[in-house]
């Protein structure tokens, strides 16, 4: 009779001491257009997510200017506006941002 062993199981401790990670959402509206867009993000708070917009904005050349910033709730199923975190200074992406 053959005995196989009882694979060991390791748990990934790493996973729960992590920061947690939320769904955002930004709503911009481009030059020339009246309908507004959004993107998601996976991020960790508002501050994180407005960084990668800006910085995808860079890369791609483009303009526009950030409506609302806002965090889903999965429990219940709602977007809540962060958008405290817009200011004079990156609610407008330009060229003059691109060149920073």
């Amino acid at each position: 009779m053959l005995v196989l062993e009882k694979p060991v199981l390791k748990m990934n401790k790493k996973r729960y001491s992590q920061t947690p990670i939320h769904e955002y959402r930004i709503k911009y509206l481009t030059n020339g257009n009246s309908v507004p867009n959004y993107h998601y993000y996976m991020c960790e708070n508002a501050e994180q997510a407005l960084a990668f917009q800006i910085e995808m904005a860079k890369h791609k050349k483009w303009e526009f200017e950030i409506l609302r910033i806002e965090k889903f709730f999965k429990y219940s199923g709602k977007w809540i506006d962060e958008s405290e975190v817009l200011n004079d200074e990156n609610k407008y992406i330009t060229k003059d941002t691109h060149d920073e």
